[in-house]
C-alpha cells in the first residue's frame, strides 16, 4: 500500500480536475409501501401478484452517477501507485473514446 503526501494528493486533485465527466447507469433500491406503488408508479401487479397496500417492497430505480475521478484516482494509487493512476487515465480514455 503507498502513502499519499500533500503533494501526491495535489498532483491527484489536478489530474482529477482535467478528466471529463462520465456517467455510470445503475439502480438505487427503494423501499415503499403497495399504497405509494399504486398511487405514484401506477403499478398495481408484481410478478403476477397484485399488490398489497399495506405490505412493504423494495423496488429498483435506474440512476445516473457520476465518477468521482478524485476518489478513484487515490485508490488506484494507494493499490498500485503511479503505474494504478496510469491505469486509471488510461481506463478512461477508453471509455470515452467507445462512445464517439
Amino acid at each position: 500500500m503507498h502513502t499519499i503526501t500533500r503533494e501526491i494528493q495535489a498532483k491527484i486533485d489536478a489530474t482529477a480536475e482535467m478528466l471529463p465527466v462520465i456517467l455510470s447507469n445503475t439502480h438505487e433500491k427503494h423501499k415503499k409501501t403497495g399504497t405509494q406503488i399504486i398511487e405514484e408508479d401506477n403499478i398495481h401487479e408484481i410478478g403476477g401478484k397484485p399488490i398489497d397496500p399495506e405490505k412493504f417492497y423494495v423496488m429498483k430505480y435506474p440512476v445516473q452517477l457520476y465518477h468521482n475521478h478524485r476518489r478513484r484516482l487515490r485508490k488506484a494509487f494507494m493499490a498500485s501507485g503511479y503505474a494504478g493512476v496510469q491505469q486509471y487515465v488510461m481506463h478512461v480514455h477508453s471509455i470515452t473514446q467507445e462512445n464517439k
